[in-house]
């Protein structure tokens, strides 16, 4: 909440708030949308491959089972092994952004 003055208890009253709206995040995340989603996205993929580029990072832990998984399904999938876990992004800022960028460019 950038921009807040609201600490401690009233700032989790606006997380709580933000969440309970109809239609927000909460709703979106929930197993069966996130089956349709699935669903619909096996559905276009069977139909054709995707025409843009894409980068699969996959981690230490996966290695490049992602890039082997799209590679069917895409023209161009570019792998990459990210040497983190889990969360790239902010396990090691400067691979994730030098290998963005190339991707990118």
């Amino acid at each position: 909440f950038e921009g807040s003055t609201a600490s401690g208890s009233a700032t989790f009253s606006l997380v709580i708030d933000a969440f309970s709206m109809i239609g927000s995040y909460t709703e979106r995340f929930t197993v069966p949308t996130l089956l349709d989603d699935g669903h619909d996205n096996r559905t276009l993929l069977a139909r054709r491959k995707l025409s843009m580029p894409v980068l699969a990072v996959g981690t230490t832990h996966s290695g490049t089972s992602l890039a082997e998984f799209l590679a069917p399904h895409a023209d161009n999938v570019q792998g990459a092994v990210a040497p983190t876990g889990h969360f790239v992004a902010e396990e090691d800022p400067d691979w994730f952004l030098t290998t963005l960028t190339d991707f990118l460019s």
